[in-house]
């Protein structure tokens, strides 16, 4: 009998154990489905406002560089922003600083020996087209999303060159083609990349642009050489003409940029010049626009409790008249 109670209670112990495992199994699991449930409403993310910040490799397009083979690449960095307004649309810009560089040495115009460098600050905003539809969720997203975009962009540029005095000097106060120009222009971007879906705030992307601006100064080149003994400043005359610099003979023909003589071609004023861009950049999620109009409808006006007051007494009534 002793035995048969010994196994009675070993039977309803395991059984008590067994019970309080399932109920805590039952209960883990449905928390993890509260969680995920609560987890999956805040990851529905439609509307709203991602940072991005990223780096990348910068290369100017103009009359010192015009093929791929003269691409000069420098560091590029950016930090900026986009709201997504829809399932395929989305408004992004940002700031940029961007290196250039580029020679005449080693290149086809290596007689006329020019060269420059700038560092340059450019500002740009456009409209950016998923090709696949964006998923309010994240489970349902897609790993990796092709995208386009196109907009305007302005830019600020300060070529120098370096002379023989071992220092680096501004271009555009030398005027070294005799004319005045805006160290300020605008331009239109345009470019694609893909976005590789990482965590529900956070993406990546990887992305390529070129803009095409409306200066044909950029490098500080584009029309003509003028008469080397009207410059004043003896360094606007030596940054202007380097081609006794390269020690190649002297050619007569105007169309061959070899000399400094007056209206002989320096650059190429019917191409503007332009930029291109290889960047890596990291996006997070920093206001959901949606979830932020909810909060707000929350917060309604408090409401007040009705004052307990008295009731007027009551006026009694007799037949034929007033009390």
């Amino acid at each position: 009998m002793r035995c048969s109670v010994y196994q009675r209670q070993n039977t309803i112990m395991k059984r008590f154990l067994l019970l309080n495992v399932l109920f805590a199994c039952s209960f883990s699991l449905a928390s993890i489905i509260s969680n995920a449930q609560s987890f999956e409403k805040r990851t529905d993310h439609l509307n709203f406002i991602r940072g991005t910040a990223g780096t990348g490799l910068s290369s100017y397009y103009g009359d010192l560089c015009d093929n791929f083979e003269c691409f000069r690449f420098r560091p590029q960095f950016s930090i900026g922003g986009y709201y997504r307004f829809n399932e395929n649309f989305s408004f992004k810009a940002e700031f940029n600083y961007m290196r250039f560089f580029s020679t005449d040495k080693g290149g086809t115009n290596k007689k006329r020996n020019l060269s420059f460098r700038s560092g340059n600050a450019g500002f740009m905003a456009g409209v950016v087209y998923d090709l696949f539809k964006y998923e309010r969720f994240y489970h349902k997203r897609k790993s990796f999303t092709p995208y386009i975009f196109a907009g305007a962009a302005a830019l600020f540029f300060n070529p120098r060159a370096k002379a023989s005095d071992g220092k680096w000097h501004s271009l555009q106060p030398l005027q070294t083609e005799g004319k005045k120009y805006s160290r300020f222009t605008f331009g239109i971007p345009f470019g694609g990349g893909i976005r590789l879906k990482q965590t529900p705030v956070l993406d990546m992307s990887f992305e390529v642009s070129y803009t095409k601006t409306f200066t044909d100064y950029i490098d500080d080149i584009s029309t003509a050489f003028v008469d080397n003994t009207s410059f004043e400043d003896p360094l606007a005359a030596e940054l202007a003409d380097r081609t006794n610099e390269g020690g190649f003979p002297i050619n007569t023909n105007p169309n061959d940029p070899t000399h400094w003589e007056e209206d002989h071609k320096r650059g190429n004023p019917k191409r503007k010049d332009g930029y291109l861009i290889f960047g890596f950049k990291v996006e997070y999620l920093l206001v959901n626009m949606k979830e932020q109009r909810s909060k707000m409808h929350k917060h309604k006006m408090p409401k007040f409790k009705k004052a307990n007051l008295p009731k007027p007494a009551k006026i009694k009534r007799k037949k034929g008249g007033f009390l």
